[in-house]
């Protein structure tokens, strides 16, 4: 009878460790928009960030701040003043690609719940990732990157 006891209380705690894990796996890269998202241009906050109005489902849109994931890009605050002219070039650049898109797109949103706004996903048009063409064009590099930008 005890070895039975013990078999359940090892099935029960194997089961619940492995909720457990599952539920932080999920909650790190929850996605409950899957796919492209049409979106319409709101506001470009940073060259990394944006805010578009997203069709989340058929006649229902929203907002959504959208950063794009694992890089840094020049401040505008930044003492150097070097470091201040690549940012506002930046700036310009995204404004640029993103009002030159025939259609832009997000995608591959990781948020805490569906109600978040802000969110981390990647940002595409008709032209490319935006991610993209920020690297190619100097604007963008990996977030770990200490080296100086000018």
């Amino acid at each position: 009878m005890s070895i039975y006891i013990l078999k359940k209380a090892a099935v029960v705690t194997a089961v619940a460790a492995s909720l457990s894990l599952a539920s932080q796996v999920t909650a790190e890269s929850y996605n409950p928009y899957p796919g492209k998202l049409p979106a319409n241009l709101v506001n470009v906050v940073s060259p990394a960030t944006v805010e578009v109005e997203a069709e989340t489902w058929p006649g229902y849109s929203r907002n959504f701040r959208v950063s794009l994931p694992s890089i840094e890009v020049p401040n505008l605050n930044a003492p150097q003043p070097c470091q201040r002219k690549l940012a506002e070039k930046a700036l310009s650049f995204t404004k640029k690609f993103l009002t030159d898109a025939a259609s832009i797109s997000i995608s591959a949103l990781e948020m805490s719940n569906s109600a978040d706004q802000t969110v981390i996903g990647q940002i595409d048009t008709n032209q490319g990732s935006l991610l993209d063409a920020l690297k190619n064009n100097g604007f963008a590099r990996l977030a770990d990157n200490d080296e100086p930008w000018c």
